[in-house]
């Protein structure tokens, strides 16, 4: 599937896709960029346990934030030099991989060994119990529960 017409491929938006009821307990993400906008779309509609792989491509050279990413750091509004975005891409994985807590699911997440040009992660996503959805944690403070357990 792709956006851009092509032969061979479905012409459709992925993101479209994802954001309606999922029936698939393991789902392949791999947009040629950042996978922000597809996770995003679908963790409202998980409704049991499911495993996700996330490849983050070059994005203008790894390092380089994704405006999705911007966006759930706070900094969407605000012209971020290039300069700083490679300190601020692993604070921007996190923040974006934890967005799972604010729709009431808990995450797992292992990180894959990267390539020059891409990064790999497996997410393993839940829904929480109803008893500890009522005890969420504050979004502000959610990624601090993350673990990205590193290589696998």
């Amino acid at each position: 599937m792709d956006v851009k017409p092509r032969a061979g491929r479905m012409t459709i938006d992925s993101v479209r896709v994802l954001a309606q009821p999922i029936a698939a307990n393991v789902i392949d993400v791999d947009t040629y960029g950042a996978p922000w906008d597809h996770w995003l779309a679908m963790l409202p509609n998980l409704t049991e346990s499911t495993l996700i792989f996330l490849t983050m491509g070059s994005y203008g050279g790894l390092g380089q934030l994704h405006k999705t990413a911007l966006r759930v750091l706070g900094l969407a509004d605000i012209h971020v030099p290039p300069v700083i975005q490679p300190r601020l891409l692993a604070l921007s994985i996190s923040a974006c991989l934890a967005q799972a807590y604010s729709h009431g699911k808990t995450i797992m997440v292992w990180e894959g060994q990267h390539s020059k040009n891409a990064q790999y992660f497996a997410a393993f996503v839940e829904p929480m119990a109803e008893k500890s959805r009522k005890k969420r944690i504050p979004e502000h403070n959610c990624f601090d529960k993350l673990r990205i357990r590193s290589k696998l």
